[in-house]
């Protein structure tokens, strides 16, 4: 793993778009069966697109795809039985 400008600036841009996700599932916290789980899969994932940026080999980028996947694959399915938008006030 490296640290350099490109990877301080890439994991910079993941950690805000993390926290705009956070500010955005705000929304749906009524409908959450349990929403205290959204939250650390937020974190896992971001650690992985943090590996993802500091990767320099083919086998690190590889392990943290497979990670990020691992955790997205988990979040799709966290509201599958949800069909409606979420509601204002």
């Amino acid at each position: 793993m490296t640290h350099d400008a490109m990877s301080a600036f890439f994991k910079v841009a993941a950690a805000i778009a993390v926290l705009l996700v956070m500010a955005i599932t705000a929304g749906y916290r009524r409908r959450m069966y349990n929403r205290a789980e959204i939250y650390p899969l937020l974190v896992l994932a971001t650690l992985a697109i943090f590996c993802m940026a500091s990767a320099s080999e083919l086998v690190m980028i590889f392990l943290a795809i497979e990670f990020l996947s691992l955790t997205s694959y988990v979040m799709v399915g966290y509201l599958k039985d949800d069909r409606g938008r979420p509601r204002r006030g």
